[in-house]
């Protein structure tokens, strides 16, 4: 990639961060898609992609766009998290899980994992899927 891409790309994502914060989602996936036509595999895009896509509850489409960047990055802990949130979202709890137990792997001490990791337990839970006594006491030992 081009430094002049590069600094496209950046100016981009500061432009989307500024319209997300105005309530201006659809703006901000459509600089941000502009600027993917660019750059496509640029992965602060994809990610701000994915996370745009979350906020407006296109869940689908931004898990997607975060298996792709994934693809790209296997490692890649931003887009896993975001996966997790996407996921949970349309009821695949079990893909949820996969995707925050792989960032707690790689950080296991980050505070929000941890709370993730939780969520994605307790939310399983609340919908039907059979939670073991040893899960639940998994779940309450993530947030305290």
């Amino acid at each position: 990639m081009s430094e002049h891409g590069d600094t496209q790309a950046q100016a981009a994502l500061q432009q989307a961060e500024l319209l997300a914060a105005q309530s201006r989602e659809d703006d901000a996936i459509a600089l941000v898609e502009t600027q993917l036509a660019l750059t496509p595999d640029h992965p602060d895009l994809l990610q701000m992609l994915g996370w745009l896509l979350i906020r407006v509850h296109r869940d689908a489409a931004a898990i997607r766009v975060l298996e792709g960047l994934v693809g790209l990055d296997p490692q890649h802990e931003s887009a896993r998290y975001l996966l997790s949130y996407a996921y949970g979202h349309i009821g695949d709890h079990e893909q949820a899980e996969v995707n925050i137990a792989s960032c707690l792997s790689a950080d296991p001490q980050s505070a929000s994992y941890h709370f993730q990791y939780a969520r994605v337990l307790t939310l399983g839970a609340d919908t039907g899927r059979r939670v073991s006594g040893r899960t639940k006491k998994l779940a309450l030992s993530h947030v305290e």
